[in-house]
């Protein structure tokens, strides 16, 4: 006698009762499976999206400094480089006081 063959003549002789536990049973684990991976798929999709947002809110503050240098910092950069030309100038040529305008 096969595995096959006695699986099957064991279920014949089951009674209705217990085919119906079985059957539920094996429905039940089958759902709460594929619930599982739906979650998790859905917790997976959650991280991506919570990195995106973080790679967005890096992009912006990146992208705030670099506007805050061009407007800022490079106009402070372009005076300094003026006073330090005209110091150089005055240290040449030392005639009367050195008068300097500081952004402080």
């Amino acid at each position: 006698m096969s595995l096959w063959s006695f699986l099957v003549a064991t279920w014949q002789a089951t009674p209705a009762s217990v085919k119906a536990i079985l059957t539920g049973l094996v429905g039940t684990l089958f759902g709460a499976w594929v619930a599982s991976r739906a979650s998790a798929k859905r917790r997976v999709i959650d991280e991506l999206r919570a990195l995106h947002s973080a790679y967005a809110l890096c992009f912006t503050i990146a992208n705030k400094a670099l506007q805050i240098k061009r407007q800022h910092v490079r106009s402070m950069w372009e005076r300094h480089a003026a006073a330090v030309e005209a110091w150089d100038a005055y240290a040449a040529n030392p005639i009367g006081p050195f008068a300097l305008d500081l952004d402080m």
